[in-house]
């Protein structure tokens, strides 16, 4: 098929442009031909481009996986569906298309009927190297300078070394993410640490939600129970307690965390099901 995905912007890469990475690789791996367009391209265009999805501005199209509602009447197609990332009013659903939500929680607050969680290509996320018996080196894919604030201080205190990302843009994380032991992040950064069988604390410091807040230390009780993507603000931390998670630190739950992604998050199957929906 001739599949077109859209985006807000290709850049900087957040969630739903690791979406359309992620989702257009798969398709491509299928022997589709795969598209990509933005109002806002930046920098992103030799990103996609060095996986096969290719930016244009117009063009006839068999499907529209459509994210943001950006189409524009340069676009012709056969079918589109509309992935509602969250909750925001850009992310409402599309009247006279199929809606389907990246969680529970987007599922629930439109009164959507379909949720296709995210995907992880588990063969790019994998460990190419094992974390250490103890803690010795801590990454942030958090967003915010206010939570690598925090995180510093900790690890500090700890003799920890410590990479803050936010700000920053790195392509190839999952190189990143195997020189850690441990990694801190929300939503689909904490899939893609897992996926190289990090051990993983669910945390971030977004004012508009909560100064610090996060799911913690992730177990597969937690991940079995989330219905956010892994974003959900269900605790807040003070530095001593989010430092005091950091004390749950087992490497083996790094490789239950692995698990848990090729069962629940794996690309393959996320995509057999949104093409399922397309149907």
């Amino acid at each position: 098929m001739q599949i077109l995905l859209t985006n807000l912007q290709l850049w900087p890469i957040r969630g739903s442009e690791s979406w359309c990475y992620a989702v257009g690789s798969e398709l491509i791996r299928r022997g589709h031909h795969v598209c990509i367009y933005s109002p806002q391209p930046r920098e992103g265009i030799p990103y996609f481009a060095q996986a096969g999805i290719k930016y244009v501005t117009s063009g006839d199209f068999d499907l529209v996986l459509e994210n943001h509602r950006v189409i524009t009447r340069n676009f012709r197609f056969h079918k589109l569906v509309h992935i509602c990332h969250g909750v925001i009013p850009e992310e409402k659903p599309m009247t006279g298309y199929t809606n389907i939500a990246v969680n529970e929680r987007v599922r629930r607050h439109w009164g959507l009927t379909h949720v296709v969680n995210q995907g992880i290509d588990t063969e790019r996320f994998r460990a190419t190297r094992n974390a250490n018996n103890e803690i010795r080196n801590v990454l942030s894919l958090c967003s915010s300078k206010e939570a690598d604030e925090v995180l510093k201080q900790i690890c500090a205190e700890r003799h920890y070394s410590f990479w803050p990302t936010s700000g920053q843009e790195i392509p190839q994380v999952e190189n990143l993410i195997n020189w850690s032991d441990i990694v801190f992040g929300v939503g689909r950064s904490c899939l893609d640490a897992m996926s190289c069988g990090r051990p993983v604390i669910a945390f971030d410091s977004r004012p508009y939600i909560h100064p610090c807040h996060g799911l913690g230390y992730l177990t597969p009780e937690i991940l079995d129970s989330d219905t956010t993507n892994l974003t959900g603000p269900d605790n807040w931390w003070t530095i001593e307690t989010l430092s005091q998670e950091l004390d749950k630190y087992n490497p083996a739950d790094g490789i239950v965390n692995r698990e848990w992604v090729i069962k629940n998050r794996n690309i393959k199957d996320v995509v057999n099901k949104l093409l399922a929906l397309c149907e």
